[in-house]
C-alpha cells in the first residue's frame, strides 16, 4: 500500500481529480472541509499497488492539518489550476511546506490541471515546466472534467514511489508505521461525506 496525498490551493480541483480517478465522472461541487480519503488499485511491473490517497483542503484555517497527513505520504500530487495565476504563485509554499513536514523521500510531481479551459489559460507550459525542473519534478497538464491525463499523473508518482522502494530509499513498511498522528474529527468526517466531491 502506498499512502498518497494531493495538495494545493482550494478550488484547484484536487477533489475533481479524486473522483474522476476512482469513480469516472466529473463532479464540481463545494470545497472539501478538513480531510478524506479514497482508494485505487495501480499495477506497476506485475505488482498490484493498493493507493490510499488523502484529499486534503486548501483553505487556509485546515494547512495545521494538512501538515499532519504528511507523515507516512510515500507520494505527492502538487495541483495547480492553469486559468488561475495565484494557484501557480502559491506552489512555492506547498512545496517547502511538503518537504519540511514528509519523508525526505516522498515523490512529488507537479500538476497542472483544468487543461480543458485552454482558452483561458494564465500559466504557460513553459513556464510551469521551468518550476518543475527546478523542484526535480515531473509535469502533467490534466483535466479532471474530460478525464485526460488523470489516470497518467498518478501512474506516473506510482512508478516513482515504486521505484525508490526498490532502490531502497523508502521503507513502505517503516512509513507505515509511522501513520497518522491525527486523525479527522467525527464533524470532518461527516463533512467531508457530505462534500467529498468538492473541488478543491
Amino acid at each position: 500500500m502506498f499512502k498518497f496525498i494531493i495538495i494545493g490551493e482550494s478550488g484547484v480541483g484536487k477533489s475533481c481529480i479524486l473522483v474522476q480517478l476512482t469513480e469516472q465522472k466529473f463532479d464540481n461541487t463545494e470545497p472539501t472541509l478538513g480531510i478524506s480519503y479514497k482508494s485505487h488499485i495501480v499495477d506497476i511491473e506485475g505488482n498490484t499497488i493498493n493507493l490510499r490517497i488523502w484529499d486534503t483542503a486548501g483553505q487556509e484555517q485546515y494547512r495545521s492539518i494538512t501538515r499532519s497527513y504528511y507523515r507516512g505520504s510515500s507520494g505527492a500530487l502538487v495541483v495547480f489550476d492553469i486559468t488561475s495565476l495565484h494557484s501557480f504563485e502559491a506552489l512555492s509554499y506547498w512545496v517547502k511546506d511538503a518537504q519540511e513536514n514528509s519523508n525526505q523521500e516522498m515523490q512529488m510531481i507537479l500538476i497542472g490541471n483544468k487543461s480543458d479551459l485552454e482558452h483561458r489559460r494564465k500559466v504557460s507550459k513553459e513556464v510551469a515546466q521551468q518550476f518543475a525542473d527546478e523542484n526535480d519534478m515531473i509535469y502533467l497538464e490534466t483535466s479532471a472534467k474530460t478525464a485526460d491525463n488523470i489516470e497518467e499523473a498518478f501512474h506516473t508518482c506510482t512508478r516513482k514511489v515504486f521505484e525508490s522502494v526498490k532502490e531502497g530509499k523508502i521503507d513502505i513498511q517503516k512509513e507505515e508505521m509511522g501513520g497518522n498522528k491525527v486523525k479527522p474529527s467525527g464533524k470532518e468526517v461527516q463533512d467531508n461525506e457530505q462534500k467529498k466531491s468538492g473541488c478543491c
